[in-house]
């Protein structure tokens, strides 16, 4: 037997029936499941009642099929629902989908009710009746299954524990290979893009004067390390990308990706407070899109809306905190800042400034407990966009959280030892190091998703490159930070 089809009506199931026959398979259509085997047949058509009875009863009626057919030697299984998708919100087409797949331990299945022959038809995911949509059709008024939607994504999500997505008709026409030949494509020029910038880094040695343009731009040999790893992460990013086929829009993509890399280099090349907070956003804004890049898993849309709301509210912390300290200093230059902050005690507005860009900074490091974001933007996000902001922003984030505790609060680093506490940012950082060691490490014990568990680890390993940050001379904490993220 070439074909096992279970149908939830007598009426689909000879319209299918006839179908096949006039198709050149020998058919046989059989009400409710068979007794007897058959014989000398290439298909199988099983009517089954179960458009409207209790999903339970509906399940159970089409795993018996699926048992019979099997049993007979059925090479491929065919779900024939109505061409209407005759169905509410509780099923019962979503429900025997989901244990008919769990019985053939697949994964995936394409659900297309389309049936031309009797006029149903479908345009971008919207099922039509004649030249009318399902929704205004006669069908809206069905006593037992009304059809208010003709959007079949929106129709079958309630139905399913599945993620339900859309493929368009010219998407499919171009076959499989056609989005991983185009990701292919985009990722080689954005391989090379990476390659050039590093040969051009690499062949450069001007360093910038002190001070120049106000600390705008920093060009000096430790910059330039910084910035040939975050390339290196990029490229590596493009050459995970080669292998996806998440999204359509690849050029989009990897105009993105290309875009973060640029806010990442800003953000190291700077010791400009405005600066920094725009190239922030630069990277910050990219990173949430390519969060969501993945349209068709829900868990993408949601991973990028907590990862908004968290990053919107850190952005608003970070820039009450800088507005504080350019009030204080009346500068804007992280040197310029550690001369006018200098003193024996901490300004209580200064403390309050500190504190705010820690929490900022906090955020973009994924740092406890403002690491509450990350374990769903690592599973929700498409693996290039995770792969990006497990590695370049951490980077590129941790050795910028160095340059403005060590350079631009030089002075006011107070102590978090025993007894000798006083007020600076050495005792927050400390506080959340502790933090995020314990709450990483414990927190992951208990994860069953490798990316979550990576998520976890990644907030336990803020820990350690913080601790890393508060001990010894500012070179060594800076060395401390750049050996830890690369």
């Amino acid at each position: 037997m070439l074909l096992g089809c279970i149908a939830d009506d007598f009426t689909g199931a000879t319209d299918l029936a006839n179908m096949l026959v006039r198709g050149g398979m020998r058919t046989i259509q059989t009400i409710g499941v068979p007794t007897s085997e058959p014989e000398n047949v290439d298909a199988v058509v099983v009517a089954l009642k179960t458009r409207t009875i209790r999903p339970e009863d509906a399940v159970a009626q089409s795993l018996d099929a699926l048992a019979w057919l099997k049993a007979n030697g059925a090479q491929q299984i065919y779900f024939k629902y109505c061409s209407t998708f005759d169905s509410t919100a509780k099923g019962n087409i979503g429900p025997v989908m989901d244990a008919l797949m769990r019985e053939l331990k697949t994964d995936f299945t394409i659900a297309c009710p389309a049936f031309p022959e009797n006029g149903r038809t479908i345009f971008r995911g919207y099922l039509y009746v004649g030249d009318v949509l399902l929704s205004e059709s006669g069908m809206k008024d069905h006593p037992l299954t009304p059809m208010i939607d003709a959007n079949l994504v929106r129709v079958l999500k309630p139905q399913t524990a599945h993620k339900v997505g859309l493929i368009r008709y010219d998407i499919v026409a171009q076959g499989p290979g056609a989005v991983r030949e185009r990701m292919t494509w985009g990722a080689s020029l954005c391989v090379l893009a990476c390659a050039a910038a590093v040969a051009a880094i690499a062949i450069t040695t001007d360093r910038t004067p002190p001070g120049y343009l106000d600390g705008m731009l920093v060009l000096d040999p430790l910059t330039r390390l910084v910035k040939v790893v975050l390339l290196l992460l990029t490229l590596f990013t493009a050459v995970v990308s080669r292998e996806s086929n998440f999204t359509e829009h690849v050029g989009e993509f990897f105009a993105l990706l290309l875009l973060a890399t640029a806010g990442m280099m800003f953000l190291v090349s700077t010791e400009n407070i405005l600066m920094i907070f725009v190239a922030l956003e630069l990277l910050s804004l990219c990173l949430y899109i390519m969060t969501a890049f993945n349209k068709q898993n829900i868990q993408s849309a949601e991973a990028a809306l907590k990862y908004f709301l968290f990053g919107g509210m850190s952005a608003a912390f970070m820039l009450f905190g800088l507005s504080l300290v350019y009030g204080l200093s009346g500068e804007i230059n992280l040197t310029k800042i550690a001369v006018k902050l200098a003193g024996a005690k901490l300004d209580p507005l200064a403390v309050v400034a500190l504190l705010m860009v820690v929490i900022g900074f906090g955020f973009k490091v994924a740092a406890a407990p403002f690491h509450l974001w990350a374990p769903d933007a690592y599973q929700g996000a498409p693996l290039p966009s995770a792969a990006l902001i497990a590695s370049g922003s951490k980077v590129a984030s941790f050795f910028l959280l160095a340059k403005v505790m060590l350079v631009g609060f030089a002075g006011a680093e107070g102590s978090a030892a025993w007894r000798n506490f006083t007020q600076g940012w050495v005792p927050i950082l400390a506080v959340l190091a502790v933090l995020s060691v314990v709450v990483g490490n414990l927190a992951a014990i208990g994860q069953r998703s490798v990316r979550r568990l990576l998520a976890y680890s990644a907030v336990a390993h803020a820990g350690y490159v913080l601790v890393g940050l508060l001990g010894g001379q500012p070179a060594e904490g800076m060395a401390s930070v750049l050996y830890y993220v690369t």
